[in-house]
C-alpha cells in the first residue's frame, strides 16, 4: 500500500470479493484496462499466481459483479471479445489501445460517452476533464493515475500484482504537475 499526493495505490485481488474495497467510495468514475483473454494466463504468471482455477470467465464474472455493485460511471477498456462475458453496456466506444483495436465498454456514462476517441489516452484525458477522482481496479503500471494526476486530479488504484504497485510508488511523484 502506498499513498502520495493525490493518489492511493494498493495491492488488491478483485477475485476475493464481489465488490470493491471502501477506498473506492470517493471515486467519481471507474476506468480500467482489463486483461485480455488471450493474455490472461501471462497476466497471472507475471503476478506470481499459480492457481489454475483462476479462469478468464471467473475473472469476468467478478468484473460484472463490480460493475453492478457501483453507481459510478464505469468504463472497461478491452477487446470486443469481452462483451458476451459482461453485463449489457450502456455505450460501446471504439478506440485503439496499445496499437490494437479496443472498446471502452461503458456503464452509467456521462456526456463523455457521446464522443468518439481515436486512442485510449484521448479517452482518459476526456475523463480527467469531467471527473476529479478516478478509480482503477486493474491499474497495471498506472496509466489512469498518471493521466488524472497530470491534470491536477486524484486517483485510487489497485492491482493484484505487487510489482505494479511498487512501480507506481516509485514514479507517481513525477506525475503531479509542478
Amino acid at each position: 500500500r502506498w499513498e502520495g499526493p493525490g493518489i492511493l495505490a494498493f495491492v488488491h485481488d478483485l477475485m476475493t470479493a464481489p465488490t470493491l474495497p471502501a477506498e473506492y467510495a470517493k471515486c467519481e468514475v471507474l476506468v480500467t484496462d482489463l486483461p485480455w483473454q488471450a493474455g490472461f494466463a501471462k497476466f497471472n504468471d507475471r503476478a506470481g499466481i499459480k492457481d489454475r482455477g483462476r479462469t478468464y470467465s471467473a475473472f469476468m464474472r467478478r468484473v460484472g459483479e463490480i460493475v453492478e455493485s457501483t453507481g459510478a460511471p464505469t468504463y472497461l477498456v478491452t477487446g470486443r471479445h469481452a462483451l458476451p462475458k459482461l453485463p449489457t453496456p450502456d455505450v460501446i466506444l471504439p478506440m485503439i489501445l496499445n496499437q490494437d483495436e479496443a472498446v471502452a465498454i461503458g456503464y452509467r456514462p456521462g456526456d463523455e460517452g457521446d464522443f468518439k476517441y481515436g486512442i485510449a489516452q484521448e479517452f482518459l484525458l476526456a475523463l480527467a476533464t469531467h471527473y476529479r477522482v478516478a478509480g482503477d481496479f486493474c491499474c497495471g503500471y498506472g496509466r489512469t493515475a498518471r493521466t488524472f494526476l497530470r491534470q491536477g486530479n486524484a486517483a485510487v488504484v489497485s492491482d493484484f500484482n505487487a510489482s505494479c504497485i511498487g512501480y507506481i510508488s516509485q514514479h507517481a511523484t513525477e506525475w503531479n504537475p509542478s
